[in-house]
Parts: structure tokens; sequence; C-alpha cells
């Protein structure tokens, strides 16, 4: 039976692997962006600040999420 707790074990992991650590809180930033803001230009706002957190990460990959949501961040909220 493993004893390591789940949070230990990410713990572990995010020790090891910074970037992981800061990927997985841009995307739980991005789900409550779209879950928990109800006012449109609120969360324009606060997609707008995600954008440029993820920008000046270098997280290649949240650049490339960046760049397909934003033609279409109108429809979406």
């Amino acid at each position: 039976m493993d004893t390591i707790s789940k949070d230990k074990r990410a713990e572990i992991l995010f020790e090891l692997y910074p970037d992981l650590k800061k990927a997985y809180h841009f995307s739980l930033q991005l789900g409550a962006i779209f879950h928990q803001t109800k006012d449109k230009g609120v969360a324009f706002s606060k997609l707008a600040q995600w954008y440029d957190r993820v920008d000046n990460s270098g997280i290649l990959a949240f650049g490339s999420i960046s760049r397909t949501i934003q033609p279409h961040y109108s429809k979406l909220f």
C-alpha cells in the first residue's frame, strides 16, 4: 500500500520540477477565471492578467493555449 499522500507526492514532484508547479497553477488559475468569474468585464481583466503571467513565465505550452484562446475570448464569456 502506498503510504505517501497525494499532496506529499505533488510537493516532491514540484520541488524537482518547478516549471511543472507553475504550469499546474496556471491551469488552476485559468479554470477559476472561467468557472468562478461572473462579470464579463472582470473576466476579461483577469484573463488579460493571466496572459501576461503566462507570457512572462517562459512556459511555451501555455503560450500556445493563450494564442488559441485570444481570438475567441469575447465569445467565451
